[in-house]
């Protein structure tokens, strides 16, 4: 029976083998009578084919697009029978059963075609063309856009392009052109002709499997078939994996292609959400440099705020900006970089406009006051490191009244006024409404004094940092954020977390984030064309924002200021100003991010938490989910090349110390020493309303002459204002004084005892000590500083000050080189409160170097750090003086420990109930 089959099966073959023969030597005369095999024939008539369909659209293709359209043509031409590859004869002995079949099939669909090519090929390129006409409709604009171009058919730069996106995603309604695809190819002509037999049987049978119908039933005339409209829960990848595998069409709509996000949404504002190494500095390069190229034609501005300093270096040192090139924006660029010492840029918060102010009509003028002092108020909660309280808002928002009377005033001005605000009456006077009031009735009382006692505290410690104090002591505020913005420039701000520390990077993020409101609500009085476009981004934007962002970003939005906002988890936000950033931004970058901030985020991505953690990087690049409101139906997953911004060509060195030049000569300013006034111990007067100011005649001598506060009569009753000429006649000149020196030792009498503990138990030790140690070059102290061979220890001690200054204290030490800071808190519940604090805030690295302690472990701590040096013998005034550490037993040190903790105890208690 055996060989019986094998007679049988080899018959078979034989024939079968005849067949294909034949088939060969039949269809290669009709092949070489065709001039159509050749690619350098069939590839134009591909491209008219292209022109044709895209024609439809009356628009033309991105070269993805048409890479994209060209492939899937050409395989489908294949499947057709019109381009075939005829094997040599010897090689159809080796052909399996199988591959048989395949082959006499492809063969006898060529003859087919081969024997009325000419209109077999017309009705197929018909067929076609309505087909990816009809597909392309549901395509965006993006499609039709070339990523280096940036702009549709129109050539307007209205998009933001970025290189590739899969088809599948950018396409509307994918499950009906799936089915759309199917019937187009089925229908009776189809049939007749024989066209499309192949891609035609692929399709039916993927929809009878994806519907779990045997393909043996293919032909029953009842099909309970699941549509791919009707998968509601499948993803497009899977809609096209499951319905178009093994056809051209499953290829095309893999294609990458080019996404882009409309100019008008970026007005709407952006959110980014990347983890740790992801590639969210890349996305924001790409960006920022896609602005760049555009701002050369049509002068929109950008700023740029970076904490950490690698962004703006990388951008800042690209060849647009190059001044010996021709049509750069060398002459655009403005550079606030604080680590340049040596030239501050000059800063000032109350440098008014008040030339723009009195040309403006009265309704704009009041809207711009009003928009001044809410900003002013923004930053002043910056100044004290929190949201502020009632009492300290009201204060603020009249004194921000004040401060934009008083001619040329600084951060000192401020300073003065809560130390002795007898100097600045007259101007008190020349307010009027309510803030004149506030200053004749309240300011003086005592219920505002513990107010002003606790800003005037912050203010001494926010000037302590020597770089703030020298940016912010200038009268002229040169960066001017309306006018530069209106003017295009391209604003580069480091705020320098490594040098300034946590708290004085917030305040310098915060003052330019407050100028960027003030600047959008100055917009509302120019007429809409006249707002010139901005883009602003803000990497660690969690640092400046709070609640108030809201009312930015609707004012922003408004008046042409596009807001990018860039940050590494949720967490990092609370959850007021999480719900904030989340509705007022329209488009919304996520990858990298944890299984939490997934689950979080779905919803607003309008997909699946897997999705989002599905955004991989890659080597050559880093994927992101995107969604844009009102433009996709659900986010879609964009590629970002690694290295593109860096690879770009950047100038020289001596080009960029002449643009550093440049924008220090325009921008920059020499450091002002602070005058200050000793203040007079008698109780201030009464603030009196306005008189005429006195004249001197020509015999009254000076001392004559009575001040301002002893000419003003006791009646409190509301009169108008004081003009200002009058008010500049009124300042009494006091003579400056020198700066008096800083005493060792700030803060409380308990702070103050705490320092000497740490000096004296360190000192027996063998510590080299130093109380309020001046580092980074003035820019901060060390509350005790110790040093003992090659460990350096800095003591930071935390009696009431708050999380955020004693997270800054840390990164100063930190930043000074010390190996260790040790945090010593007045009593264990004020140090967990600040432990958790500043753990989720310190870098990875840096956690490792900072201890939490109490004032009773002290010892143990110091005693935990080894054996202090040898014996040493040093000259004391002529004599030799031979220094010993004693040796002591473990149970006699530990008993010692005990007891000292004890007496430390209890002299804490003493100085808590003893007021300094």
């Amino acid at each position: 029976m055996s060989n019986w089959k094998n007679w049988l099966r080899g018959g078979t073959e034989n024939r079968e083998h005849e067949d294909t023969l034949r088939l060969v030597r039949e269809l290669r005369p009709l092949c070489n009578g065709v001039d159509f095999h050749d690619r350098a024939v069939f590839g134009p008539f591909l491209v008219e084919l292209i022109h044709d369909i895209c024609g439809v659209l009356d628009t033309t293709p991105s070269m993805p697009l048409g890479e994209a359209l060209y492939d899937a043509l050409v395989q489908l031409l294949y499947d057709d029978g019109f381009l075939i590859n005829l094997p040599e004869e010897s090689a159809l002995v080796h052909l399996s059963i199988e591959e048989g079949i395949a082959a006499r099939e492809a063969l006898r669909r060529s003859m087919r075609v081969h024997t009325s090519h000419e209109r077999l090929l017309a009705e197929w390129r018909a067929k076609l063309t309505n087909l990816f006409s009809g597909i392309l409709q549901s395509f965006p604009v993006s499609a039709f856009i070339d990523p280096e171009n940036g702009s549709g058919s129109g050539g307007k730069a209205e998009y933001v392009v970025f290189p590739d996106a899969a088809a599948y995603d950018l396409c509307e309604d994918l499950g009906v052109l799936i089915e759309r695809t199917l019937i187009t190819l089925s229908d009776q002509y189809a049939f007749e002709s024989g066209l499309f037999k192949k891609v035609r049987t692929r399709l039916e049978d993927n929809f009878l499997r994806a519907s779990g119908i045997p393909l043996s039933r293919r032909h029953d005339e009842k099909l309970n078939l699941r549509l791919p409209s009707e998968e509601k829960k499948m993803r497009a990848e899977e809609l096209v994996e499951v319905y178009l595998q093994g056809t051209p069409f499953q290829d095309f709509f893999r294609a990458p292609l080019p996404f882009a996000i409309p100019f008008p949404a970026r007005f709407e504002h952006t959110h980014i959400v990347a983890g740790t190494g992801h590639g969210k500095t890349q996305l924001l390069q790409f960006l920022i440099h896609h602005d760049l190229v555009r701002a050369k034609t049509d002068g929109r501005a950008i700023v740029v705020i970076d904490s950490q300093g690698d962004l703006i270096r990388t951008i800042s040192h690209l060849k647009h900006f190059d001044p010996d090139e021709y049509g750069s924006l060398a002459d655009r660029l403005v550079l606030v970089d604080p680590t340049d010492i040596e030239h501050p840029i000059s800063l000032n918060m109350f440098d008014f406009d008040r030339g723009r102010l009195e040309r403006l009509s009265p309704v704009d003028r009041e809207m711009t006051l009003n928009a001044a002092v809410e900003t002013f108020e923004y930053f002043f909660g910056a100044l004290l490191g929190a949201e502020l309280t009632q009492r300290q808002g009201v204060i603020f928002r009249y004194l921000a009244r004040l401060m934009l009377e008083i001619p040329d005033a600084t951060i000192h001005t401020l300073r003065e006024l809560m130390e002795n605000g007898e100097k600045f009456r007259p101007y008190m006077e020349g307010l009027s409404g309510f803030a004149r009031h506030f200053f004749l009735t309240q300011f003086f009382e005592r219920q505002f004094g513990e107010t002003k006692k606790q800003i005037l505290a912050r203010l001494w410690g926010v000037l302590s940092n020597a770089t703030i104090e020298r940016m912010f002591s200038h009268t002229e505020n040169k960066v001017d954020l309306f006018s530069l913005l209106n003017q295009g420039k391209i604003v580069l701000i480091s705020t320098a977390k490594d040098f300034l520390g946590h708290e004085g990077a917030g305040i310098l993020g915060r003052f330019f984030v407050s100028l960027i409101a003030q600047a959008a609500l100055q917009r509302a009085t120019l007429p809409p064309h006249e707002r010139n476009p901005a883009f602003v981004y803000i990497d660690e934007a969690q640092d400046y924002f709070d609640t108030s962002i809201d009312r930015l970003c609707n004012q922003a939005r408004k008046y042409r200021i596009a807001l990018n906002l860039a940050h590494q988890n949720l967490d990092q936000l609370d959850t007021a100003l999480r719900a904030t950033v989340l509705a007022s931004t329209s488009i919304k970058f996520a990858g990298g991010v944890s299984s939490k901030d997934a689950n979080t985020l779905d919803s607003e991505f309008r997909v699946e938490a897997s999705f989002l953690l599905d955004q991989k990087k890659r080597d050559a690049y880093t994927s992101f989910a995107c969604y844009v409101r009102n433009f996709t139906n659900q986010a879609l997953s964009v590629r970002i090349p690694l290295g593109y911004v860096e690879a770009l060509p950047t100038m020289s060195s001596e080009s960029y110390e002449k643009l550093l030049r440049r924008s220090r000569d325009e921008y920059s300013a020499p450091p002002i020493e602070p005058t200050f006034d000793t203040p007079k111990a008698a109780k201030p007067a009464k603030l009196t309303p306005r008189v005429e100011p006195q004249e001197r005649s020509a015999d009254t001598s000076p001392d004559q002459v009575t001040s301002p506060a002893e000419r003003l009569p006791t009646d409190t009753t509301l009169q108008a204002p004081i003009r200002r000429e009058e008010i500049a006649e009124r300042i009494p000149r006091a003579a400056s004084k020198p700066k008096p020196p800083l005493e060792p030792g700030g803060g409380g009498k308990q702070h103050k005892y705490l320092q000497h503990l740490v000096k004296q138990l360190a000192d027996e030790r063998g510590f080299r000590t130093a109380i309020e140690e001046v580092i980074l070059d003035g820019a901060g102290r060390v509350d005790v500083s110790l040093v003992r061979g090659e460990r350096r220890i800095a003591c930071e001690i935390s009696v009431t000050t708050g999380r955020d200054h004693e997270l800054g204290n840390i990164e100063k030490c930190l930043a000074a080189g010390y190996t260790e800071v040790v945090l010593i808190g007045s009593n264990e519940r004020h140090i967990r409160s600040l432990t958790k604090f500043i753990d989720e805030n310190l870098e990875e690295n840096e956690r490792g170097k900072v201890r939490y302690a109490v004032p009773e472990s002290l010892i143990e701590y110091l005693d935990s750090l080894g054996e202090p040096p040898l014996p040493t013998e040093q000259m004391v005034r002529g004599y030799k003086v031979r220094t010993v550490q004693q040796a002591v037993d473990p149970k006699e040190a530990s008993a010692r420990r005990q007891a000292i903790a004890e007496v430390l105890a209890r002299s804490l208690r003493r100085s808590r109930e003893t007021p300094s």
